[in-house]
C-alpha cells in the first residue's frame, strides 16, 4: 500500500461545502451518543431520562400483547410516524433511523 502525497491527503479529507456544513452537528451527535452508551449500564439503566416513558409504553404494549417489537415502542412514543414506517417497508426510506424523531433526551 503507497503512502499518500501530502496534496493527495488534504484532497481526499476535503470535503464540498453542504457535506462540511452538516459535519459538526453529525460529530456533535456522535459524541453525544458514544458518551450515553458509555454511561448508560445495567446498572444505571433506570436513571435514564427515556426509561418511565418507555416501561409505560412496554407495559401498555404487553396488555395487548405477548410480544415487544422495538418498531412498536417508537411508533406508541411518538418518535416514529406510522407513514414514514411504511415508507421505509415499502423502501422508500434506505434506513429507519432516517425517520425517526428523537429530542435532544433521546441523544444524551
Amino acid at each position: 500500500m503507497r503512502k499518500l502525497s501530502q496534496k493527495e491527503a488534504e484532497r481526499t479529507t476535503r470535503s464540498s461545502p453542504a457535506v462540511q456544513s452538516k459535519q459538526p452537528a453529525a460529530d456533535e451527535l456522535a459524541r453525544l451518543l458514544a458518551r450515553r452508551r458509555k454511561t448508560t449500564t445495567v446498572a444505571t439503566y433506570r436513571d435514564d431520562p427515556l426509561y418511565p416513558q418507555i416501561e409505560r409504553v412496554v407495559s401498555a404494549i404487553l396488555a395487548k400483547n405477548k410480544v415487544v417489537a422495538p418498531i412498536d415502542v417508537l411508533v406508541s412514543m411518538n418518535l416514529l410516524a406510522t407513514e414514514k414506517l411504511e415508507d421505509w417497508r415499502r423502501g422508500r426510506v434506505p434506513y429507519l433511523e432516517r425517520v425517526i424523531r428523537c429530542s435532544s433526551g433521546c441523544s444524551g
